[in-house]
């Protein structure tokens, strides 16, 4: 009869850690880099929203030129939203979790607000002319 092995105290019960999968401390510099980059998002939104008004209250400047550095800031900073909500996403299941979903948050919240600026303006002209 033969005696069975010891288990392997690095198994768990549910199976082995991926190879490449980031560790726990990984995770937690992933979370952190989501929240700065949310947060560069949200607060840079709001310095080129207050840009453009300057732009728009000085007595020389186009409209035009207020729309276009306007919409440059709206799809840098959506990027900047984008780039953080995938990089919470992927911190959600480490070692802070909450971090990771106060970015997700503050990511998506700029997404739709956003989309919400650019498609405002769109379907207005459309619905209304």
């Amino acid at each position: 009869m033969t005696t069975p092995a010891a288990p392997n105290p690095y198994d768990s019960a549910y199976g082995r850690a991926v190879a490449g999968a980031p560790r726990g401390s990984e995770q937690a510099g992933l979370a952190l880099a989501a929240l700065i980059l949310a947060a560069i998002a949200a607060l840079g939104s709001l310095v080129g929203s207050l840009v453009v008004l300057a732009i728009m209250a000085s007595s020389g400047a186009s409209f035009g030129a207020a729309g276009a550095f306007g919409g440059a800031t709206a799809i840098l900073f959506g990027l900047v939203a984008v780039a953080a909500l995938i990089l919470g996403i992927l911190a959600a299941r480490g070692s802070r979790p909450v971090m990771a979903g106060i970015a997700i948050g503050i990511a998506a919240a700029h997404l739709l607000s956003a989309l919400y600026g650019i498609l405002a303006p769109l379907l207005s002209a459309v619905l209304y002319r």
